[in-house]
Formats: structure tokens, C-alpha cells, sequence
């Protein structure tokens, strides 16, 4: 994911030894869900957050496992 810390837009590619389908997940500090996407794995997707500024977590689920990262918005 970059850029990290973004104003509300970044792009995110997620690796992996084959292409699927990976159910994305945006949380706030509460752990309270705030947006919900599905991308492909080896592929760049522009995202663009209406949220306040803060800290975030994005955690991606592949067959693989679970990922997370935390994101960091300011405006």
C-alpha cells in the first residue's frame, strides 16, 4: 500500500504466486468496519477513502491467510 500516510487516496497491490480474488476490509481504531471492498492479487487498485484523518487498519484475506497493515490518513 502506498503512499502511507495518504490523504484519503492510495493504491494497493497484494503479491501472490497466483491471481485471485481478496476480500478487503477498512477499519477505524475501534475496529469499527468503514469500508469494504474486493480486489485481485498482482494487480494495482486505486482507492479512495472518505474518512477522517487517523489511523486505519486494512486487512486483506487471501487463501494464503489474513494481512494487515495499518493505514494512516491525513487531509
Amino acid at each position: 500500500m502506498w503512499p502511507n500516510p495518504n490523504n484519503g487516496m492510495f493504491t494497493v497491490i497484494l503479491s501472490s504466486a497466483i491471481d485471485e480474488r481478496v476480500a478487503v476490509t477498512i477499519t477505524d481504531i475501534a475496529g469499527q468496519k468503514v469500508k469494504e471492498f474486493t480486489c485481485t492479487t498482482n494487480k494495482a487498485t486505486d482507492i479512495k477513502f472518505n474518512a477522517a484523518s487517523g489511523i486505519y487498519f486494512l486487512s486483506a484475506t487471501t487463501t494464503q491467510g489474513k494481512y494487515t497493515v495499518k493505514v494512516t490518513v491525513n487531509y
